[in-house]
Protein backbone atom coordinates (compact mmCIF):
# COMPACT_ATOMS: atom_id res chain seq x y z
CA UNK A 1 0.00 0.00 0.00
CA UNK A 2 3.24 2.57 0.92
CA UNK A 3 3.85 2.94 -3.16
CA UNK A 4 0.38 3.85 -3.91
CA UNK A 5 0.65 6.88 -1.47
CA UNK A 6 4.34 8.40 -2.28
CA UNK A 7 5.26 11.61 -0.68
CA UNK A 8 6.95 13.72 -2.95
CA UNK A 9 9.73 15.84 -2.92
CA UNK A 10 8.54 19.67 -3.00
CA UNK A 11 12.33 20.93 -4.13
CA UNK A 12 11.88 17.89 -7.06
CA UNK A 13 8.39 19.17 -7.96
CA UNK A 14 9.68 22.36 -8.43
CA UNK A 15 12.52 21.69 -10.29
CA UNK A 16 10.25 19.22 -12.45
CA UNK A 17 7.55 22.31 -12.99
CA UNK A 18 10.34 24.81 -13.86
CA UNK A 19 11.29 22.13 -16.58
CA UNK A 20 8.07 22.77 -17.37
CA UNK A 21 8.25 26.34 -17.60
CA UNK A 22 11.12 26.40 -19.69
CA UNK A 23 9.75 24.21 -22.61
CA UNK A 24 9.88 25.86 -25.87
CA UNK A 25 6.84 24.60 -27.87
CA UNK A 26 3.10 23.06 -26.92
CA UNK A 27 4.20 19.65 -27.63
CA UNK A 28 7.53 19.46 -25.25
CA UNK A 29 5.26 20.85 -22.55
CA UNK A 30 2.75 17.71 -23.40
CA UNK A 31 5.62 15.63 -23.63
CA UNK A 32 6.90 16.74 -20.10
CA UNK A 33 3.59 16.01 -18.67
CA UNK A 34 3.27 12.86 -20.06
CA UNK A 35 6.38 11.36 -18.42
CA UNK A 36 6.93 13.67 -14.93
CA UNK A 37 3.01 14.34 -14.57
CA UNK A 38 4.12 18.00 -13.06
CA UNK A 39 3.02 21.56 -14.68
CA UNK A 40 4.21 25.14 -13.75
CA UNK A 41 1.74 26.95 -11.24
CA UNK A 42 1.89 30.53 -10.14
CA UNK A 43 1.63 29.21 -6.67
CA UNK A 44 5.58 27.55 -6.57
CA UNK A 45 6.41 31.45 -6.18
CA UNK A 46 5.09 31.86 -2.85
CA UNK A 47 7.75 30.94 -1.05
CA UNK A 48 5.05 30.00 2.20
CA UNK A 49 3.12 27.18 0.27
CA UNK A 50 3.92 23.80 -0.20
CA UNK A 51 1.99 22.75 -2.80
CA UNK A 52 2.12 19.14 -2.33
CA UNK A 53 1.21 19.78 1.23
CA UNK A 54 -1.95 21.84 0.70
CA UNK A 55 -3.32 19.98 -2.50
CA UNK A 56 -6.99 20.16 -2.93
CA UNK A 57 -8.51 17.36 -4.62
CA UNK A 58 -11.91 17.94 -5.79
CA UNK A 59 -14.25 15.24 -4.53
CA UNK A 60 -16.47 15.34 -7.23
CA UNK A 61 -13.54 13.70 -9.45
CA UNK A 62 -13.16 11.31 -6.48
CA UNK A 63 -16.75 10.47 -7.39
CA UNK A 64 -15.67 10.43 -11.32
CA UNK A 65 -12.73 7.95 -10.39
CA UNK A 66 -14.44 6.12 -7.95
CA UNK A 67 -11.56 6.90 -5.57
CA UNK A 68 -14.06 6.81 -2.41
CA UNK A 69 -15.04 3.10 -3.31
CA UNK A 70 -11.70 2.53 -3.56
CA UNK A 71 -10.85 3.67 -0.19
CA UNK A 72 -13.96 1.90 1.79
CA UNK A 73 -12.72 -0.92 0.17
CA UNK A 74 -9.08 -1.33 0.20
CA UNK A 75 -8.32 0.32 3.03
CA UNK A 76 -10.97 0.37 5.25
CA UNK A 77 -12.43 -3.32 4.57
CA UNK A 78 -9.48 -5.29 2.97
CA UNK A 79 -7.08 -3.30 5.30
CA UNK A 80 -8.84 -4.35 8.69
CA UNK A 81 -10.32 -0.62 9.42
CA UNK A 82 -14.05 -1.69 9.30
CA UNK A 83 -15.93 -4.89 8.77
CA UNK A 84 -18.76 -5.23 6.60
CA UNK A 85 -21.44 -5.47 10.25
CA UNK A 86 -19.71 -1.99 10.26
CA UNK A 87 -20.66 -0.65 7.09
CA UNK A 88 -24.18 -2.44 7.08
CA UNK A 89 -24.62 0.06 10.06
CA UNK A 90 -22.99 3.15 8.75
CA UNK A 91 -25.28 2.30 5.60
CA UNK A 92 -28.38 2.34 7.94
CA UNK A 93 -27.35 5.52 9.63
CA UNK A 94 -27.07 7.54 6.31
CA UNK A 95 -30.39 6.19 4.96
CA UNK A 96 -32.35 7.45 8.51
CA UNK A 97 -30.13 11.18 7.68
CA UNK A 98 -33.73 13.49 6.69
CA UNK A 99 -33.03 16.00 3.95
CA UNK A 100 -34.62 19.31 4.74
CA UNK A 101 -37.79 19.58 1.85
CA UNK A 102 -35.74 22.61 0.24
CA UNK A 103 -32.67 20.25 -0.77
CA UNK A 104 -34.75 17.65 -2.51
Amino acid sequence: MAECFKTRDLEEFYKDAMKWYNCKSKNERNHHVSNNLIRWTELLKLCYFNLIRYCVIDPMYNLFLEIANWIVKYLWIDGGKISKDNLKIIEKRAKAIKLPTDMD
